[in-house]
């Protein structure tokens, strides 16, 4: 399972990573950004996919998202 966790708080990120890893996820990554969330997806800031994006490169199976982040 390939996971992203997506907060601009690097703590946050740290303790959701432990916890991932601990109950067995290997396949985990970070953003620190909702702009860079939108690059690792392959889509513009205002949600279009990008032309040549790497559709296959970009696809999670869960999005660990914080909703209280500049520019969400």
């Amino acid at each position: 399972m390939r996971i992203l966790i997506v907060d601009d708080n690097p703590m946050n990120v740290t303790v959701v990573q432990e916890m991932l890893k601990r109950a067995g996820y290997r396949d985990v990554h970070s953003a620190p950004s909702a702009i860079e969330l939108f690059q690792l997806l392959g889509l513009a800031e205002d949600g279009r996919e990008e032309p040549g994006s790497l559709q296959n490169e970009s696809e999670y199976d869960l999005i660990l998202l914080d909703m209280m982040m500049p520019r969400v």
